[in-house]
């Protein structure tokens, strides 16, 4: 018979191994816990990756009900490109005021 067993899992070993690997920040960043630089920035990449392609099926493509479906997807993709920039751009200028709010609500309880 074989024996299975199971060892307990610690934060500091993940951590560990993970680092071992020797992955790109970007990627290393995105196997953290919580969300870091490489979710945007493999969302962002993900997005021009998809209207790079959209753009090369309009080139190659010539039926035009196809086509009216292609430029409509590609302009939806570019959009949420720019929404998702956007948002990304206001989720980091709100983060330095978060921290001055808490430093200061911290000296008003001192």
């Amino acid at each position: 018979r074989y024996q299975v067993t199971m060892a307990a899992a610690s934060p500091e070993a993940d951590a560990t191994s993970l680092s071992e690997l020797g992955l790109p920040s970007w990627l290393d960043s995105m196997l953290q816990p919580g969300v870091g630089n490489g979710v945007f920035i493999t969302l962002k990449a993900s997005l021009v990756g998809l209207i790079l392609t959209l753009l090369t099926m309009c080139y190659y493509i010539e039926d035009p009900d196809i086509a009216f479906h292609l430029y409509m997807f590609t302009g939806m993709a570019f959009v949420l490109l720019i929404v998702v920039m956007w948002f990304i751009h206001e989720l980091r200028s709100l983060k330095p005021e978060r921290g001055e709010k808490g430093e200061a609500t911290d000296k008003k309880k001192d």
